[in-house]
């Protein structure tokens, strides 16, 4: 019989379902040094794609906890 596994998030593993990301960081040993170091020097990626229908909703989709529909204004 072929096991299944569940894949799980790095939050979950750490027993920390419900929690934003700078207490997940913290749990997981950074402090909050580290963090403002780290954003300091993020950049925003280029997206990948630039043109076409994809390109569209990728600009206009709302997240996919919010159904990932095309918002309107």
């Amino acid at each position: 019989m072929k096991k299944t596994y569940q894949k799980k998030s790095i939050a979950s593993l750490c027993g920390l379902e419900n929690a934003d990301i700078r207490n997940v960081l913290k749990a997981m040993g950074y402090s909050d040094d580290e963090m403002k170091r780290r954003l300091k020097g993020w950049e925003k990626p280029e997206p990948k794609v630039k043109r076409g229908y994809l390109s569209l909703y990728s600009r206009l989709a709302s997240s996919a906890d919010e159904g990932a529909v095309i918002k309107y204004r």
